[in-house]
C-alpha cells in the first residue's frame, strides 16, 4: 500500500514538473461573428504588453543594399523565446 502511494506521488511530481508555464505576454480575445453557417470564434491577438525587438539590435544595417535576413531571423527567435513580441523593422534608405 505504501509503495503504491509513493509511486503515485512520484508520478504526480514528475507530471507537475514537466508542465510548461505559459510565458506569453500576448493576450487573446475572441470575437463572435453572426453568419448563416457555423462560424468558430475569431481569435484576435493583442501585442500591447509585449516587448519590442528592433532588428538593428540584432545586427541589421538600415540601407537598401544590405541583406538583413539574419538579423530579422534573430529578432523573431528572440521574440519567440520571450513568449511573444513585436519585431520592429526600421526604415531603410
Amino acid at each position: 500500500m505504501n509503495i503504491t502511494r509513493l509511486a503515485l506521488a512520484l508520478v504526480l511530481v514528475l507530471f507537475l514538473c514537466s508542465c510548461k508555464k505559459n510565458k506569453s505576454t500576448v493576450s487573446i480575445s475572441k470575437i463572435q461573428v453572426q453568419a448563416p453557417f457555423a462560424m468558430p470564434d475569431i481569435a484576435v491577438p493583442d501585442f500591447e504588453k509585449c516587448k519590442t525587438f528592433s532588428i538593428v539590435d540584432f545586427g541589421a544595417i538600415p540601407s537598401n543594399k544590405t541583406k538583413n535576413s539574419n538579423a530579422i531571423a534573430k529578432a523573431i527567435s528572440a521574440a519567440n523565446e520571450a513568449g511573444g513580441g513585436i519585431v520592429e523593422i526600421t526604415a531603410g534608405e
